[in-house]
Parts: structure tokens; sequence; C-alpha cells
């Protein structure tokens, strides 16, 4: 007899089969119950562990043993006429089918019952764990005397050329006492915001509600450093400790310890674990991360591409030191969005940033800016459920990580929960008040909402921290409530006072785009064409559809951003090759984890096909979730125009034309008019056949005036009136403005 056959006469398939999908009934219980118990990760290891050693011993007992009616025996024991294996493997078949059906059913249960509540109470757990950590003392009396802001400390060296020393050392200190959960830091970006400038102790403590600062300066000179920290309150504005430092440079790490036990004790913090202490380093790897730090900071194009330098040289210097890997990763995935020089594409920056941040995580597990990193490589690979996760680990290490706090916003935005991405911008902007990408991306959430009021509060914030990024801010709000031309003079008047900030350029260029001027669009254009996803944000806004599908094709898709390849595929749909735009479609959801699968753009390209195709029933079945997603946003007060878009589109598949034009004039008419999804939108215009029905064609000609009427208020102010510094229009877009009145 066969190896194969004794196997099966045996019945040890079938026991691995029984044991295989038992296994996996375990470990997805397990999951459930560890998670809500806040278990360690390494149970769940040890659980796999013991269920892979009793799968070989499982199949061990199989071979070697046979259950018979006097019990079970060694095989070689049992007399083959006698043997019993059939009826045992009926009963495993019996016990295999209804394992599988339980396993069936929980898979079910699981999918269809609990994800959406769980996903539920996961946002509002958050969202109410970070709120905890932002109460006030009117809310929380006791947490307030365990609050601390840290000042940049003061460049006191004879040449004045140490100031990324200061502020590495500042920053380092308010780190290491941000992971004290007993303790609340304000971020680094509030923290930084008074740099240079006057100030008083009560002011800043009211500002940033908190009840001490720490304060100093540094003084440093060849290999001696002279640090001096003190401690004060700030309702009475008394020094409750202070202490100076003269040591060696190798003795920094010595001193910072020192300072964070100090303040713990001074403000009677009473610590579940230990005091954190600063990952040592090389002396001249650590003034190497300080530099790069610093040019991080100033957020330009060159700082971006210095800083990302100086990472690299200080990983070389010391090849153990966890915070330059992770600094390093995050900057070559912002390298790829543009931050720098845009010399890497998408995939090949996460190539690079991904052994950049194992390697930090193996040097310290607890490293928050290698978790925040590891969540945006999931954002950049279009993984937003697995993105969310690691975001919330980032902030769980580091509550004022306002990075973390911002891309979980946005990871929130991609998976269409509006109202979770502002509710978490509001909490994040009262952990971190003057953190600028914060405050703006709150900014453009309140205008969706129509809470014009608060955000102009917000902004008038903003302008008081930082006039340029102010002013891309503001340009986002005044575009959502349809005043272009007001718009692009804010982003110019905000790279005016911040020469430098590409993101000003970048809202001043879109706009351009989306108000049809791509000429003038590109001539703002920071990156010189050289980022190719900026230059698909342009085109992506041609109106002649076949025009925009020509210019998209000149890029290489395969090399685009996940949201560029989202604007070819919806320029295929609107030329109307529905079977590239299908393939694309299908290509973006196979690279989507998680339920965000379900909300996608592709999802409703797919749909648009089908019904194209006259299946009027798939294509309503296919954006069944999607319809459901926006009517929770529409009830929100999520007045974005592509809600309506997407009701028309449903009103249309079912038959029912006079309520989707309804819809479609709530969106050309709401307080964010068409068009701000414009590679979407038009598209959808288009392949949907409305851009032939008079009832559409008015409501576009009304769009379209609307359009010219900004278009001249734009050239008549950078023409004829005060102008940009930065923007002068080309004499044929003037003379084409101020002859045609177009």
């Amino acid at each position: 007899m066969s190896l194969l056959n004794e196997l099966k006469r045996r019945n040890v398939f079938r026991v691995a089969i029984a044991y295989i999908v038992m296994a996996w009934l375990v470990m997805q219980v397990a999951d459930v119950i560890l998670n809500n118990i806040a278990a360690p990760g390494w149970v769940f290891q040890v659980i796999l562990l013991l269920l892979g050693i009793g799968f070989v011993l499982t199949l061990f007992f199989a071979w070697a043993f046979e259950m018979t009616p006097e019990g079970l025996k060694r095989e070689k024991d049992v007399d083959r006429n006698q043997s019993i294996t059939h009826e045992t493997g009926q009963k495993l078949n019996y016990t295999i089918i209804a394992v599988l059906v339980l396993a069936l059913g929980y898979f079910a249960y699981d999918k269809f019952v609990l994800s959406e509540g769980r996903e539920a109470a996961l946002i509002d757990a958050t969202a109410q764990a970070i709120s905890e950590q932002a109460m006030t003392d009117e809310v929380a009396p006791n947490d307030i005397d365990k609050s601390i802001a840290v000042l940049p400390f003061v460049d006191m060296s004879p040449d004045k050329d140490q100031d990324y020393m200061s502020d590495g050392i500042a920053e380092e200190l308010l780190n290491l006492l941000a992971r004290i959960p007993e303790l609340k830091v304000t971020s680094r970006s509030s923290a930084f915001s008074y740099k240079g400038k006057d100030f008083k102790i009560n002011e800043v403590g009211r500002e940033l509600n908190v009840a001490h600062i720490l304060e100093g300066s540094v003084r440093k000179a060849g290999n001696q450093v002279r640090i001096t920290a003190q401690l004060i309150r700030v309702d009475t504005d008394t020094h409750l400790w202070s202490e100076t430092y003269d040591r060696q440079l190798d003795d920094i790490f010595a001193i910072q310890d020192e300072i964070a036990a100090t303040v713990v004790e001074q403000l009677k913090v009473t610590l579940m674990g230990e005091t954190p202490h600063v990952q040592e380093t090389d002396p001249d790897a650590y003034t190497t991360y300080l530099l790069a730090q610093h040019q991080l900071y100033k957020r330009t194009r060159e700082s971006y591409i210095e800083a990302r330098e100086l990472f690299e040289k200080a990983v070389e210097q010391d090849p153990n030191y966890a915070p330059a890997y992770a600094q390093l990763a995050t900057l070559w995935l912002f390298e790829s969005a543009g931050y720098g020089g845009a010399s890497v594409t998408t995939e090949e920056a996460i190539s690079l940033a991904e052994p950049l941040i194992d390697r930090a995580l193996d040097l310290d597990p607890e490293l928050a800016d290698a978790w925040a990193a590891k969540g945006l490589i999931m954002r950049y690979g279009n993984n937003e459920s697995g993105a969310i996760s690691l975001f919330k680990k980032a902030l769980k290490l580091n509550p004022s990580h306002s990075l973390a706090m911002n891309w979980l916003s946005l990871a929130y935005r991609e998976t269409r929960r509006i109202r979770d991405e502002l509710e978490i911008l509001r909490v994040g902007h009262r952990l971190d008040p003057l953190s600028v990408p914060i405050a703006s991306n709150l900014v453009r959430s309140l205008a969706r909402f129509g809470y014009d009021e608060e955000a102009d509060e917000v902004l008038e914030h903003l302008y008081n921290v930082n006039k340029g990024m102010h002013g891309a801010a503001l340009s986002q709000a005044l575009l959502l409530r349809g005043r272009y031309a007001k718009a692009v003079e804010a982003a110019l008047n905000g790279e005016e006072e911040l020469p430098g900030s590409i993101w000003t350029f970048y809202m001043a260029g879109y706009i351009l785009a989306v108000m049809g001027e791509h000429a003038e669009a590109h001539r703002l254009d920071p990156w010189e064409g050289k980022w190719a996803d900026f230059m698909v944000y342009l085109d992506e806004n041609i109106r002649d559809p076949v025009q925009r599908l020509a210019q998209l094709r000149k890029y290489n898709t395969d090399e685009l951003a996940p949201e560029s390849q989202r604007s070819v595929m919806w320029a295929y749909l609107g030329a109307g090759d529905f079977a590239n735009a299908e393939s694309l479609a299908r290509k973006r959801l196979e690279s989507i984890a998680g339920d965000a699968r379900q909300t996608d753009g592709a999802v409703l390209v797919l749909a648009i096909i089908s019904f194209n195709q006259g299946e009027r029933q798939k294509a309503s079945a296919q954006i069944e979730i999607l319809e459901r997603v926006t009517d929770s946003n529409l009830a929100d007060g999520d007045n974005f125009s592509l809600n309506y878009i997407i009701k028309a589109v449903a009103q249309s598949f079912r038959g029912e034309e006079a309520s989707a034009y309804d819809y479609l004039a709530q969106a050309f008419e709401g307080k964010t008019p068409v068009p701000l999804e414009s590679d979407s939108m038009f598209a959808i215009f288009t392949a949907m056949g409305w851009d032939e029905n008079p009832r559409f064609r008015k409501l576009l000609e009304v769009w379209e005036a609307h359009n010219a009427s900004e278009l001249r208020k734009l050239f008549d102010l950078a023409c004829n009136g005060k102008g940009f510094t930065v923007w002068k229009p080309l004499p044929e877009s003037c003379e084409k403005y101020m002859t045609t009145g177009t």
C-alpha cells in the first residue's frame, strides 16, 4: 500500500483539516477576547505557537494510534479486519462540516453585524481617550496640575550658531515627558510657536492650557555644554526649580534624564512605571540628528532635502539610533508626496522606508515616530483601516504627536468618515491649538459642514501663528465657499508672507486649474514639472474629456500615487473608454484593504459602467453601501457637492430623473459648489449623459457664469490692481480677460 493511501486510511488528512479549521476558530475568538482585555501582544503569539506544536503532535497521534471500541490503541496492535477507521473517518467528516458551519457563522456575524458597531466603538473610544487628555481644569481639576509645556531653549552660544542644539534638546525633553501617560504635555508645534517672541508666562499657560512651563538655555563651546533649565508654575509665576549643568557633550543624555526626573518629582506625578530615558547615541550622530530636525522644521523644499541627507548621515554615524531611522523613513515618504524634490515615486518611497521603519522598531518598539511612519506607509498603500490602527498606536505612545493626529484625520476623510474626521480634528486642535496642519485641515472640514463662524475663529488664530499657512488654509475655506478669486489671492498672499512655503503655490495652482486656467496654473508649479502627481492634480481639471484623457495618459500610471491613479481612472470613464476605466477600478479595489473598499470611488465607476451597459439593478446594488454612507454624511450636515452627485447617480439608476436633477441642483447651488472633486464630477456628468440634458446645461451655465465672473475679478486684481509679487500673469491672459470680458 502506498504512503498516500495509508495516510488516507488512517484519517491523517481528515484530522489535519479538522485541526486547521478548529485552530482558525480558536484564533478568531482569542483575538477578540485578548483585545477586549488589553492583553499584551505576546499572549496571542504564544497561543499561535502552541497551536502549531499541537498540529504536529496531532498528526503524529493520527498516524501512530487508532480509535477502537475498546479505546485508543497503537495502530500496529489493531487487527486490520477489526479496524473501524472508515467509521472514524465518517465521524471526522461530520465534525469538519459542523466546525466549518460554526466558523462560517462566526465569520458572517463578525463581518455583517459586529464590524460596523466595532468601527463606531473604536472611533468613539479613540475620540474619548484623546479628549480626556485634552480636558481643562473645569472638567478635571486634578489633571491640570499634571500638565506642562516645554518651550524652545534659548541659544546662548557666543556666535549664536547653536540654535539647532537648543531647539533639539528642548524637543527631546518634550518627547521624553510625553511618554509619561500621567502627564499632559503640549506638542512641539504649539510650544515652539513662541520661539523668538516676547511673552508672559501666564499668557502662554492660558493659551496652551497648562499649569507649568519648562524653559531654559543652551551654551555650547567645543565639546563643553552648559544647559540651564527652570520649571515655572504658571498661575503664580514662581520658579519651582532651577538648575545649571556644566558637562561634556557626551553627558547630554544624562542631563536630559535628570531634568525629566526632576520635573516628575516637582509635579508630584505618580508613575505607573519607571521614568522614561533618552535613547543614547554617539555625540556626533546626535549633533547631526539635531541639525536634521532643525532643517525639517523649516518646511521648505530645500530644507526637506537637506534634512534627509543629514538623517542619512546620522544613521551612518550610529547604526543603532532608532529615531534617525524613523525620521529618515518619514522623509522618504514625504519626498514622494512633493515635500522635497519629488525624486522618487510612491512605490519607490515605500520600498526605501519600510526597512528603515523595521530597523527603528527593532531598536525601539515603543517609538511613536516609527509607528506613525508605518501608518503613513499603510495610507500610501491604500490600507486606510490599517493606517488608522497604527496612528492610534502612535498616539497612545505619544499623545502629543500632532502629525499622527493629522494623518489619522486624513485616513478618516479617505474612508468617507467625514464627521469622524471633523471630531478628531477638533480634539487635535484642543490638544495642539497651534498646529498648522491640524488647523488647516480643521478649517477645510468646518467649511464642508458650513460651520463658517468656527472656521473663521480658527483662521484668525492661525493668522497669529503662521501667516503663510494661514493663507493656504484661508484659501481652502474660500474655495469651499465658491469664492475662487479670493481663494487664489489668499494663497498667494500667504506665499508673500512666508516665502518658500510650497503649499501656498500648490493651492493657488490647483484653484486656477479648477477655474480652467491651466496655462497659468502650470506656471505656479513649484516643482517645475518634476512631480508627476501634481501635474495630474492640475490636468484632471481639463473640461474636455478627450483632451483630459490625452493629457493624463502622458504619465506612467504605475508610477503615480494612488490618488493620481484614481484621476486617470476617472478620465477613462469620462472619455467613454469603459474597458480601461473598469480595469483601473478593479486594480484599485484589489489594492484597498478593509471596509474602505466598499466606499471608494472605484465602486462608483464600476456601477456607472454597469448602468451604461443597461444593468440598472446591478448598478444600484454596487453602490448600495456607498449611498448609505453618503446619506449618513448628508444627515450629519456634510454639504460637500460630491455627496449630492452620488445621490443624483443613485436616483438615475432607479429611473428617478427628476429627483436626480434636484440633487444636481443642490450640488451646484450648495455651500460647496461644483467643481471641487472635478476629476470625478465632470467624468460622471459625461458618463451619465447629463451634459446633453437641457436642465443640466442650465445648471452648468450658471456655474460657468459664476466662474467667469471670478476669473475677471482675479485677473483684474493681478493685471490692473496691486498684483502679486510671486505671480505675474502672461500678457495674453491679461489681454483675454481685459478685452473679451470672458
